[in-house]
């Protein structure tokens, strides 16, 4: 297997030795991100309460890249990735995978980047935290590696501490002047459209579900989007799919949280007893309004984030 090794992350004033990570050749930076303040490095999995963390102030950059050709699992390039970090004297403070991380409440209160830049499978993920002290001072690293739909994403946070180096500014990607918005992929009753859009961006927005307000009961009455994606589950047999909800952010998050989680268990209780889609194909969580696809400030973006989103773990 052919390995990448140019992923320098020490790039601030006063770190020493420069850090570099390996991945496979091909592997592509999807987003990045720099900013100044500092991260909450965690140490330990989720307490049931929390996840234990050691506050590091200092300069952050977020990177995620997408392995797709040379990605054979979350497990082996975890453990290529935290012997480079040891071998640059790193002390790994936290190891753990899927539920033995705290699985969706480990997610959920860690920072990480959030969707369309970081989409993290709940049920196959690694987590490893690490940290060294250098002349400026502590610095550390979270690596989560989560598999997607033929590929696997790795989200590196990297955080030096020092209070000498000069502010660090958000990096916004060159689009005309102005950051770019993302606009998810829509599925309808199209069964052709739905599975094109599906295994090309891996997620689609649900068109066509109503609830009541503040209400996680779904309408009577055939969803044609739903009938498709039952049509596709039907025909890939292998294929597993997570309903995610989710809120505006009008309210508190942990009410959004479990509104948002009853609404996708809403859609997939419908798809399970009307539908006939086996159960072991389709798991559903909520995400309250902390994925938005535009703005909270309008009537018109509060329709937009409130949605349910199918996403694609695996497929044959």
């Amino acid at each position: 297997m052919k390995w990448l090794a140019t992923i320098c992350l020490a790039v601030w004033p006063g770190v020493g030795a420069a850090l570099e990570l390996a991945l496979p050749e091909g592997a592509r930076l999807d987003a990045e991100r720099n900013v100044s303040g500092g991260y909450d490095l965690p140490v330990a999995p989720f307490d049931g309460q929390k996840v234990p963390s050691m506050r590091l102030s200092g300069q952050v950059r977020f990177e995620v890249w997408r392995v797709e050709s040379g990605f054979a699992g979350t497990s082996g390039l975890a453990d290529a990735l935290r012997d480079l970090l040891e071998k640059a004297a790193f002390r790994v403070e936290l190891d753990c995978e899927t539920d033995g991380c705290g699985g969706f409440d480990y997610r959920f209160n860690t920072e990480i980047l959030p969707p369309p830049e970081m989409f993290v499978d709940l049920s196959d993920f690694r987590v490893i935290s690490a940290v060294r002290v250098g002349p400026a001072g502590r610095e550390g690293v979270n690596i989560l590696i989560s598999s997607a739909v033929r590929a696997g994403l790795v989200h590196i946070v990297h955080v030096v501490e020092d209070t000498n180096a000069d502010p660090v500014t958000l990096v916004v990607p060159e689009t005309s002047g102005a950051a770019a918005v993302f606009s998810p992929a829509i599925a309808t009753g199209d069964s052709d459209a739905l599975a094109r859009a599906l295994e090309a961006h891996g997620h689609v927005v649900l068109q066509g579900l109503t609830f009541e307000t503040g209400s996680a009961r779904l309408d009577a009455g055939e969803v044609p989007v739903l009938v498709a994606l039952a049509a596709y589950l039907s025909d890939h047999p292998d294929a597993r799919v997570t309903l995610v909800g989710h809120t505006d952010s009008e309210g508190g998050l942990d009410k959004n949280m479990t509104l948002s989680k009853r609404r996708a268990e809403a859609v997939r209780d419908y798809m399970v007893q009307e539908l006939g889609v086996g159960a072991g194909q389709l798991d559903a969580d909520g995400v309250s309004y902390l994925a938005p696809v535009t703005t909270n400030a309008t009537p018109e973006g509060r329709e937009q984030n409130r949605r349910v989103e199918a996403i694609l773990l695996t497929a044959d």
